[in-house]
């Protein structure tokens, strides 16, 4: 499903491509557009209790998603990796892009096919093989495109 682009082969007329548009290590015109999302999903987090966190994070997700204009670039979203969350982050925001379309800036590495968040052995690390989500991922080569 999901498609994998060179930098230099994304052109920002989204007709044909997958959403959400997945960029990893973008050049400073992407990144400087970045809205940030940790502290925006700490706030709305913090009062729901943990084990009720999980299964209402789409719809947080959501809620804050619709904050920005369509289209919009999403960054700095680390908090939703956290182990007790136990959420398919991109499967989240493949679902949360169908209501309202974004960008995101991924917070980690591209290798082999899979978007990669944190380091093998820290409770946060995950894999996700781009061609099991109807995403656009927009490599950069110096950050590791194969």
């Amino acid at each position: 499903m999901g498609m994998v682009l060179s930098f230099f082969d994304f052109s920002p007329d989204r007709e044909g491509l997958l959403k959400p548009i997945v960029f990893v290590n973008p050049d400073s015109s992407i990144r400087e557009k970045g809205n940030p999302l940790n502290l925006l999903l700490a706030r709305k987090l913090q009062p729901i209790p943990l084990p009720q966190r999980a299964r209402k994070m789409n719809s947080v997700v959501q809620q804050l998603v619709r904050r920005f204009p369509p289209d919009s670039v999403l960054s700095d979203f680390d908090v939703l990796f956290h182990p007790a969350y136990q959420v398919d982050v991109i499967q989240m925001f493949v679902d949360v892009c169908k209501v309202h379309p974004f960008a995101l800036l991924w917070p980690g590495k591209f290798d082999d096919g899979a978007l990669i968040y944190a380091e093998c052995g820290r409770p946060d690390y995950k894999t996700f093989d781009v061609k099991n989500y109807d995403i656009t991922c927009v490599v950069q080569k110096a950050g590791g495109f194969h």
